[in-house]
């Protein structure tokens, strides 16, 4: 049994692709970028556990993306070579991101034994069949009232501008930034003005072919008494339950203070069939 370093390119070969945990090589080749990627495996004598990592030299951290192994001295092995590379390298800490479904008890021991913080709620996903998407709140919404209208999410250059003022303010939190680089969600995407001025909007984003994930709603403060977010939020899941698109996922970061995060856990948490909870667990490291 020994550990070797190899190319990133590597993971696009099965014996390599098998060992990644699903959740990272579901997205992995969508955009594959292998200049930061670190990859260890070990070998006996194919491959028979591996750990990914991403180095970030500019903020001096690393990510830990992926980590197979089936037996606790093949995991030693690979987490000895990712934490040499780390002080070589002069990274300031590791952080490791999961969905609890993939998390083991064993790995769950390894962590602590490795001297990894405790884990910590990072993004809770909320899954709901619209076909039974009927809460009292949706179905009744308070009535658009005069001056505000809500329309397709087309906005101008001047508007994100104005966007980026205030996630530069503090106003607007990077998980409900409509401007983040993905694609938008055109069918139920929208946006709120009153008298003509943006002052929120609903972006969504399309997962697959019959799932839509909301993850940015946003009304300025002096609106939100007026009860517009709930009639913005199901206009926009009206959308989408009269297309042929079935499944929803709401999104929400824990670790904000969003108006998003409130709606969320009060009005979406009862409606969903499925719920998902990622965690993150770090270590900080010291320079040598």
């Amino acid at each position: 049994m020994k550990l070797e370093r190899v190319g990133a390119e590597n993971l696009k070969l099965a014996p390599y692709r098998e060992l990644l945990v699903s959740s990272y090589s579901k997205y992995l080749f969508e955009d594959f970028n292998p200049e930061f990627l670190q990859v260890y495996t070990v070998l006996d004598p194919g491959p028979i556990a591996l750990l990914v990592a991403e180095f970030i030299p500019e903020m001096q951290r690393v990510y830990l993306q992926s980590i197979k192994a089936d037996r606790r001295d093949s995991a030693h092995l690979l987490l000895d070579a990712l934490e040499q590379d780390i002080q070589n390298q002069k990274m300031d800490s590791l952080t490791f991101s999961y969905e609890e479904e993939e998390i083991t008890p064993d790995l769950i021991s390894l962590l602590d034994e490795r001297g990894f913080s405790p884990a910590y709620p990072t993004f809770t996903r909320y899954f709901v069949d619209q076909h039974f998407f009927h809460p009292d709140w949706f179905d009744n919404p308070p009535p658009l009232l005069p001056d505000y209208t809500i329309e397709p999410f087309n906005i101008t250059e001047e508007e994100k501008n104005l966007i980026k003022q205030k996630v530069r303010q503090g106003l607007v939190t990077e998980d409900i930034n409509p401007l983040e680089d993905y694609p938008i969600e055109t069918l139920n995407s929208v946006a709120l003005r009153h008298k003509g001025a943006l002052i929120g909007w609903m972006v969504n984003k399309r997962v697959n072919e019959n799932l839509i994930l909301y993850s940015s709603l946003y009304v300025d403060d002096d609106h939100r008494s007026t009860g517009v977010s709930i009639t913005l939020l199901a206009h926009s899941i009206r959308l989408q339950q009269n297309s042929p698109l079935r499944y929803s996922l709401f999104e929400i970061n824990n670790q904000g203070l969003t108006s998003w995060l409130k709606f969320v856990k009060k009005r979406l948490k009862n409606t969903a069939f499925d719920i998902k909870n990622t965690y993150y667990r770090f270590k900080m490291y010291k320079r040598v």
